[in-house]
Parts: C-alpha cells; structure tokens; sequence
C-alpha cells in the first residue's frame, strides 16, 4: 500500500483518529505510553496483513530473533560475537533469498551453460529496510553504544513502525527508542507541521517525479528514436525524477511520523548543491548512506588500514550498495562507478589540500557533480547494459525526434529555488546552509492561503496513473 494510495490516507486517519481518542481518555493513566506503542504496533503489523498477511511471519521472525540474541549479547556472554554473526547471517540470508535467488540462480547458469531455476517470489514488504534496522541495532548493541532494550514492544515498533517500514527513513535505535519513552501522544502543532511536510512530499513525487517519468520511460524505452539534445533532456530528467521520487517519499514518511508525534530527520540535504562525490553522498539518502559507512565500510576497516585499503573499501562498500538496490549487473556497474569516483576525489585532495572558494569554482564543481551523478544514473535507470549504451551513444545522434518536455525545466527551476532559497537563508543567518523545512503558520490568513494554494496546485498537477515509488522495488 503506497503512501500516494486512498487507502493508505483512509488507513492513517483511522489510526489517528484513534490516538486522539486515547489521548482524550487515558492520558492521565500509567499504562498510556504502553497502550499507544501497541496500538502502533498492532496498526503496523495490519497495514503488511493488508498487503500479504505471510509478510507478518518474516518480520514477527526477525523481530523476536533480534530481541533476544540484543539480550544475549548485552550479557557480555563468552558467544556475543557468534551469536551476532549468525543472527546477521540469517536475516541477510532471508534478504538474499527474496531479493537475489532468481538473480543469482540466472547467472549461475548462464555461466555453466545450463537451465537455471527461477522462484515466483514476492519480497516481503519493506524487507530491506527492517533487515537493515535489526543490524544496525545489533551492532550497535555488540559495540556497547547501548544496552539491548528489554521492552519487546519497543523493540517489535522500531523493527516494524509502519511509516519507515517500507523505504526508510532508516531511523538510529537511540533516537527511535527515545522517543517512545517520552508521554508520547498526537497534538494540532504536530499535526500542522506534519501535514506542510507531507504535501511537500505529494507534490515532489505526484507532481514533479510522475510526471518527468512519462517523458524518462519514453525516451530510455525507444533511445534510437530520438536525437541527441531529447536524450540529453531525458537524462537529466531523470536525475531529478529519481530525486523528487526518493526525497518526495523520505518527505511524506516524516510528516505522517510527525504527525503522530515523532521526529525523524530530514533525509535529503540537497544532493545536487554537492561540490564532489564525497559531500554527495553524505546529502543523498543520508539515512542509508550513513547506515553504509557504520556498519559496512567501518566493518570492512574503513580508512585505518591504510590508503590502499581504504580505496578497497569505498569501492566494496559502493559495489554492494549498488547490489543491495538491485538484482541486476548494471545496479553493480552504477555502485562500481561512483565507489571509482570516491576515490579519484580521495586521491585528489590528498593532492590538492587547498579548498574551493570562488564562487565561479563552487559553481563549476556544482555542475561537474551533478554530470557525474547524471551519467551514473543512466546504468541506474537501464533494464540492461545495452539500454545505457544506446543512451550514451543517442548522444551524438543528430536526427531523431526531437521532444522538448515542459515538465523538465519546471523540475529544473523548482531544484534550483531549493538551493537558492538555503543559500538565502544561509546568508540572512549567517550559518551554514539551512535544509529545514519551510513551515507555515496556519494560524494565520496568510500562511493558510499559501499552504492551500500549495496542495491545490499539488492536486492539480499529480499525474494520475502509475504512482509507484521507485525505492519501493529495493
């Protein structure tokens, strides 16, 4: 069920309605907090039944699995490590099996020559950003950054709390679990900051991603039919499709959280304001980004072993990022390519220490990053590598149709007043770049005009057809 879907707004307004009824009538009883985490819970655990009642089972699976092997390792017991190894082991293999079998199973026997076995599996919904929220809490916990918590209810919300459960954010245990401890309950100031923040969600995706993926979808379907500067358009196009779709998504998540009282953080920091590869990455999907570096390339050894070994690091951490997105070559080839491009910009500045700070430097960068991230996106988008070379080689064709899409230069203006709007504020508070979120004050004729002008113009202009989040396939 995609947040974009009627029924998931039906599904949100039952379980909120619900909380303000609690909060009417039981606020001032001791058991209050512990009746709104199980009512939470009961509410994410009926949303995946709604989907496929089976997902239940992998995910009451891994939560209880988690929950026990946290206490195991929390009583510094001689087997923490093993006990942590294994219980990693068996959620990447449950991930490994949904996501990769048939994946791995083709290549397997397109190598040896033979048939190969395919399975009609269907992933469990929101399998890998649970998985990846049960890791990070057991390494965590193996680290000594905290103790296991031993409330189930705690620990079966964090795993399953149903408005990251699909596509992230992917949220610290500490600051999830923190939360929860609080008199947690609904409020009008919550409600009114959360609402801004998910129709700004809404409009990114609906408005400005669905609708540059009718022109993406035509142009990386049929590369030879049109001529170089359509390509050229369709590429860019895409850039900023897979960025309103992902940041869109990240931005309605957090405001249906807001609203019912949590505070997750913002999981976008404007990507293509980014001068190298380096500060891309820790703008792009920073929850998942972050997630990569704690515990994948720190595990691998991060950067103290060595200049060499660190190279080898960002690149495996990369490769397996990119496998992680997809059970496909060229998701590889994407993750290999920028894990390539963290390192030429390590290399770099370890040659050239001095910092960019002309402005036309800084705008020059800008532009060189998001070329970059332009061209790695097309192996990203391609069902195959043949599809990316025809987009590459659509490049020097000079005949062909030439499209020239509206909605492209409006995704490009709206991209650019983000930036220039932090840039302002940056500017008036003198700080760093600001990326909070513009929130109006509906108290006031003013900021309620504006705010529903704004989700007028969102229902207006959503394209209404396919509406499905890219990162909902990963």
């Amino acid at each position: 069920m995609s947040f974009t879907e009627y029924k998931f707004f039906i599904f949100f307004a039952i379980v909120y309605a619900t909380m303000w009824v609690s909060k009417f009538c039981i606020s001032d009883k001791p058991y209050f907090t512990t009746a709104n985490k199980i009512l939470l819970l009961i509410s994410s655990y009926a949303l995946t039944a709604i989907v496929d009642w089976k997902f239940c089972i992998s995910l009451s699976a891994v939560t209880v699995i988690v929950y026990f092997v946290s206490l195991k390792i929390t009583e510094n017991s001689k087997f923490s490590k093993l006990l942590m190894a294994l219980c990693i082991t068996v959620i990447l293999i449950q991930l490994g099996f949904f996501k990769y079998f048939n994946f791995f199973s083709q290549s397997i026997g397109n190598l040896i020559g033979t048939d190969f076995v395919t399975l009609n599996l269907i992933a469990p919904l929101g399998i890998s950003f649970y998985s990846f929220s049960a890791i990070g809490y057991l390494i965590d916990v193996y680290r000594k950054k905290y103790s296991a918590n031993k409330n189930f209810i705690d620990v079966a919300l964090y795993i399953s709390f149903f408005t990251k459960l699909v596509s992230g954010p992917i949220v610290k245990p500490e600051k999830f679990f923190g939360q929860l401890d609080a008199k947690h309950c609904v409020s009008l100031k919550n409600l009114e900051t959360g609402i801004q923040i998910v129709v700004l969600g809404l409009f990114k995706k609906m408005v400005l991603a669905d609708n540059l993926s009718v022109f993406v979808n035509d142009v990386f379907g049929v590369p030879k039919a049109f001529d170089s500067v359509t390509i050229l358009l369709a590429m860019i196009s895409y850039s900023l499709q897979i960025y309103f779709d992902f940041s869109g998504y990240s931005d309605i998540a957090i405001g249906f959280s807001k609203i019912l009282g949590f505070d997750f953080d913002k999981n976008f920091n404007l990507p293509y304001a980014s001068l190298n590869p380096t500060e891309f990455w820790k703008r792009w999907h920073i929850s998942l980004s972050q997630w990569l570096q704690e515990y994948l390339y720190i595990s691998l050894g991060g950067n103290r072993k060595g200049k060499i070994r660190t190279y080898i690091n960002l690149l495996l951490t990369m490769l397996i990022g990119g496998l992680w997105h997809g059970a496909n070559f060229t998701f590889i080839v994407w993750g290999g390519i920028n894990g390539l491009g963290l390192i030429v910009h390590k290399l770099f500045r370890s040659f050239n220490k001095k910092k960019t700070e002309s402005l036309i430097a800084k705008i020059i960068s800008c532009v060189f990053c998001f070329c970059f991230a332009t061209i790695t996106w097309v192996f990203f988008r391609a069902e195959s590598f043949g599809n990316a070379a025809d987009m590459f080689i659509g490049l020097t064709q000079s005949e062909g149709i030439r499209q020239i899409y509206s909605w492209s230069f409006v995704a490009i203006i709206f991209a650019l007043a983000e930036i220039i709007i932090a840039l302002l504020k940056k500017k008036h508070n003198s700080e760093k770049i600001s990326t909070e979120y513009i929130i109006l004050d509906l108290t006031k004729i003013s900021g309620l005009a504006l705010f529903t002008i704004f989700a007028g113009i969102t229902v207006l202009f959503a394209y209404i057809g396919n509406t499905a989040f890219i990162y909902g396939n990963f």
